[in-house]
């Protein structure tokens, strides 16, 4: 129910290699390990976006960051 409203916000759909192809003519170059995002759905000045973040990146950023470590002892 939720979900169906959220679409009805923001029905036009754009799909990540759109979105990413129009950055990259923007000048803003995402290399493949920054480009999380998978559906986007467009509304009246409203973006709903889906993403996707790959887990072994997020242990190198724990390892990296081992302060943020407390929000995944929950």
């Amino acid at each position: 129910m939720v979900r169906r409203s959220l679409h009805a916000r923001a029905p036009d759909e754009v799909t990540s290699a759109e979105h990413y192809t129009r950055c990259d003519r923007l000048g803003l170059h995402y290399g493949h390990a920054f480009q999380v995002l998978r559906h986007i759905r467009v509304g009246a000045g409203e973006v709903l976006a889906e993403y996707r973040l790959p887990l072994r990146r997020l242990w190198i950023h724990v390892l990296l960051f081992p302060h943020k470590n407390d929000m995944f002892r929950r």
